[in-house]
């Protein structure tokens, strides 16, 4: 009996097919509002194949970890973030957590909903960071992920000034 290996991960000539991941806002700018009934920033997180001209998907459930920053505060004050299914997540004292892209699927989704209130703030800025993504390979070994390096990073813009739509709390 003799074993052969098929190789997926560009060694031995094969295609790379290992994705990457990005992270892109839209929209990226929202309107804070003085109730919660304003819009959110949709962050989404995408696995793109080596090249990056497509969006792929892996076999296995890809985890990336995010960490939040920027001037609106994370701790719930400024902004809620949740899932698409409209579960929160709570991040943790550093702005960070770990959000699944699920196997056979290309993105994955979540928002950061604008808190509303009357204090005057200025525009906010909520920045969101690919700090690790990682998936198993066939043999559910570790296989990290490398970020594609000018889409790692995204920022999106909480307005509370009067312009882009938003309640001029000033």
């Amino acid at each position: 009996q003799t074993t052969g290996t098929i190789y997926d991960d560009g060694s031995n000539g094969s295609e790379n097919d290992l994705p990457q991941v990005s992270i892109t806002a839209n929209p990226n700018t929202v309107a804070e509002g003085d109730t919660n009934e304003t819009e959110a920033l949709t962050y989404t997180v995408s696995l793109r194949n080596s090249d990056d001209s497509a969006d792929v998907t892996s076999a296995k459930a890809t985890t990336v970890n995010i960490a939040l920053s920027g001037s609106a505060n994370n701790d719930g004050t400024d902004y809620v973030v949740t899932d698409a299914d409209g579960n929160t997540i709570t991040p943790d004292g550093n702005g960070e957590f770990t959000l699944t892209i699920p196997a056979d699927t290309s993105t994955f989704s979540f928002k950061v909903d604008p808190v509303g209130d009357t204090t005057f703030e200025g525009a906010e800025s909520v920045i969101a960071s690919i700090t690790s993504a990682s998936t198993t390979d066939a043999s559910d070994n570790l296989v990290a992920i490398t970020p594609i390096t000018d889409q790692r990073q995204t920022t999106g813009t909480i307005y509370d000034d009067g312009s882009n739509g938003s309640e001029n709390d000033l």
